[in-house]
């Protein structure tokens, strides 16, 4: 009884071992390396059964023996056939949905990629304003610790400044409303920076008064920190009555 509780707790053991080296590999199913040391350690445990079976037992010699080499050729078999079959997920880069979380995850605690821009909108030609002033994200992660500096590329003089904070909301757009009106001439040039816990990136934004239509026709562009155009719109009218943007360095 002692020999055969001894033999039972072993085995047991030994499974248990199995399942959790088992179950560490299928939860490492995209790091491949992780994912080889799991079913490696499945294998022994899996022949290591087998050795116990067919030597710790008091069973007939023939009875552990087929039973020792069928745990190993078990072993062994589904060593050789699941390496394979990893070999065959890594070369197809299977482990693409795992890194792709891995950015999800990433630009949900940073922002990602996301960006946003200032804009200027329901003017008033007689009184010179714009009644709408909002702060537009674009991209799909929500953007955080957002700061915004607005300088007058005319008069090199900061024009405004201030904490936004996070941007957040669904779908890839979402604006921030500020608070009053916006003064405006005939013809500005802002240069917009910002920075968040994502990055740093600018806006240089065009606004050209046209009496004809009654508004202020607007071109603007996105800059990441690292000089891409992440963003361009130039209003038709802009173009038709102005010409082309004239970006400035």
């Amino acid at each position: 009884m002692g020999e055969a509780a001894s033999t039972v707790f072993t085995v047991l053991l030994f499974i248990a071992a199995f399942l959790g080296s088992g179950a560490y590999a299928v939860l490492s199913m995209a790091d491949f390396r992780a994912a080889r040391r799991g079913f490696w350690a499945t294998a022994l445990s899996f022949a290591a059964i087998g050795l116990v079976l067919g030597i710790m037992t008091s069973w007939p010699l023939p009875i552990r023996i087929v039973l020792c080499a069928s745990f190993l050729a078990i072993a062994g078999g589904g060593l050789i056939w699941v390496l394979d079959y990893l070999k065959v997920r890594e070369s197809l880069g299977i482990a693409a949905p795992l890194l792709d979380q891995n950015e999800q995850l990433q630009g949900m605690l940073t922002g990602g990629d996301s960006y946003c821009f200032f804009g200027l909108y329901y003017f008033d030609t007689e009184k010179n304003i714009a009644k709408n002033i909002a702060v537009v994200r674009q991209g799909k992660y929500p953007l955080y610790d957002v700061r915004m500096r607005i300088l007058d590329m005319d008069t090199k003089k900061d024009v405004f400044e201030t904490y936004i904070g996070e941007i957040s909301g669904g779908g890839t757009s979402r604006a921030v409303e500020l608070k009053g009106v916006w003064p405006l001439q005939d013809s500005v040039y802002y240069r917009i920076f910002f920075s968040g816990r994502n990055g740093l990136w600018h806006e240089d934004l065009l606004l050209k008064k046209s009496v004809k239509e009654k508004y202020w026709p607007a071109a603007m562009r996105v800059i990441s920190g690292s000089g891409k155009i992440q963003h361009e719109d130039v209003d038709k009218k802009y173009v038709e009555e102005f010409g082309l943007p004239q970006w400035r360095p």
